[in-house]
């Protein structure tokens, strides 16, 4: 089983956001926050990072974080993009809630 899968879009969107801003890679972390207790949080990376690694293509890459390793093994990562907002999303985490406005969970 991989750990994550990882959409075409969502891989689009990683490679044109680290050409964009001269990056290797994002990075994913769930730290404390939001209004169920835990939230997700992208950080663009420009140097390799000791976390788990996934390539999106050569030499671009997206990280995983010990906090976040639990929470994402089994989704998949997507590229959501509505009028307002473009942005990466986890769906089928392991998670037992997740608020109204879908940034946090628990």
């Amino acid at each position: 089983m991989d750990i994550l899968t990882i959409t075409d879009e969502a891989k689009q969107y990683i490679l044109d956001l680290c050409e964009e801003k001269g990056a290797i890679g994002i990075s994913v972390d769930a730290i404390k926050g939001g209004c169920s207790g835990l939230q997700f949080k992208f950080n663009l990376e420009n140097e390799h990072i000791e976390e788990e690694r996934l390539e999106i293509a050569e030499n671009r890459y997206f990280y995983i974080k010990k906090t976040a390793l639990l929470f994402v093994m089994g989704s998949r990562l997507d590229h959501k993009k509505t009028a307002i907002s473009s942005m990466l999303v986890f769906l089928n985490t392991k998670t037992s809630k997740q608020c109204g406005c879908g940034k946090s969970f628990v």
